[in-house]
């Protein structure tokens, strides 16, 4: 009887943490005006891109699961306000980027919404690596927000990548 309550009890803890969620924290970035959450630990990172328009800092904020099988990504980056930006060419081109760096192709691509701002929501998959991510894309003013969930083939629309790409609101 005593061995019955030890293995119920272990069975009952596994259960626990099979169905408990990775920790996640709203993420409030004054600088970048946007909230987001996102599983800890997030990690910072800077790096300078070139772009048709010069050169700007792309600001990341990312975390990866603990067997490397998913990935939360959020980028920004301020183009120069002088420039005149053609938001659709942009968009195009900052979606061709994409998919070229992930080695993959688009599976759909649907003008988004996020409360006033249109934006674009768009599926890769990289068939070859196996995996598949969806991503969102909105131009304010003259400030790139990318946000991106990877994981593997067939995830992309999980409830946990549904909530990270939903968590992110851009402040005003």
């Amino acid at each position: 009887m005593k061995h019955n309550r030890q293995w119920v009890g272990l069975i009952c803890t596994l259960g626990l943490l099979w169905a408990a969620p990775i920790r996640a924290d709203v993420v409030v970035d004054s600088p970048g005006r946007f909230t987001v959450d996102i599983p800890s630990p997030a990690k910072r990172s800077d790096a300078e891109t070139d772009s048709k328009v010069g050169k700007t800092i792309m600001h990341m904020l990312t975390a990866e699961s603990a067997d490397g099988t998913k990935a939360w990504i959020l980028s920004y980056n301020d183009y120069d306000p002088a420039q005149k930006l053609d938001v659709a060419g942009s968009y195009e081109g900052i979606i061709k980027n994409v998919v070229a760096s992930l080695n993959g192709v688009i599976r759909s691509k649907a003008e988004h919404k996020l409360g006033d701002v249109a934006g674009w929501e768009y599926i890769v998959d990289s068939p070859k690596d196996k995996f598949s991510a969806r991503v969102r894309c909105y131009m304010v003013d003259h400030r790139l927000y990318q946000i991106m969930y990877l994981s593997a083939l067939g995830t992309e629309s999980s409830p946990e990548a549904i909530h990270f790409l939903d968590s992110f609101h851009i402040l005003r």
